[in-house]
């Protein structure tokens, strides 16, 4: 279940779009879908950022929503407040993904930048760094697999891999997962994951 969960990745999109507006749930339930939604997805080298756009683009939303009212004459100090409040979730939010290795970081930063009006801290800068190099480290695996067709065994091999010696066992489970979706009958594949969840994850009732 758990795996099958993380796998759909276009399905979250759509479930944590929903959740946003059609479903109009309150803003921590809706939050609490896209941290879930990043939680499966959310390092997905080349797909991950889809989720964390989306996530931005409703905080954005609701930053534009409470500046808006703030301009209609009602208690401008306590909508100063939720308006500084929410700015401070929208930072965090862009901080958090500069931090994660993703493709198109360089354009999220242009477009933090842009929107913060000022420099970004430098301890961010330096984390971005860190995620522009690693992402940089994994794309020739990346780009092996957009040339490649499925189930892609070798490709993943090397990427699992490289991905145990870097020793994140977040994103060794999260190429793990991806090679398991094309090859979802893979014997040694499933094994191979299962001893990883219980001996690394440490995941119960593997």
């Amino acid at each position: 279940k758990q795996w099958y969960q993380r796998r759909v990745r276009g399905l979250w999109c759509q479930y944590c779009s929903d959740a946003a507006s059609i479903l109009n749930y309150e803003p921590d339930k809706t939050r609490e879908i896209f941290e879930e939604a990043l939680s499966a997805v959310g390092l997905h080298v080349t797909k991950g950022g889809e989720v964390w756009e989306e996530f931005r683009s409703y905080e954005m939303a609701l930053l534009a929503a409470t500046e808006e009212r703030m301009g209609e004459g009602e208690d401008k100090e306590l909508l100063q407040d939720m308006y500084n409040a929410q700015r401070a979730r929208v930072a965090v939010l862009f901080e958090r993904q500069l931090s994660v290795p993703l493709q198109g970081l360089e354009t999220v930063m242009s477009e933090y930048k842009t929107w913060l009006g000022s420099s970004p801290p430098d301890n961010l800068l330096a984390r971005y760094e860190a995620a522009v190099q690693k992402k940089d480290s994994v794309m020739e695996f990346e780009q092996a697999l957009e040339l490649t067709a499925a189930p892609h065994t070798e490709e993943y091999d090397g990427y699992i891999e490289h991905e145990r010696r870097e020793g994140d066992p977040a994103r060794v489970a999260m190429v793990m997962e991806r090679a398991l979706t094309d090859d979802p009958l893979n014997v040694t594949r499933w094994t191979e994951y299962l001893q990883f969840l219980d001996q690394v994850i440490k995941v119960k009732d593997v």
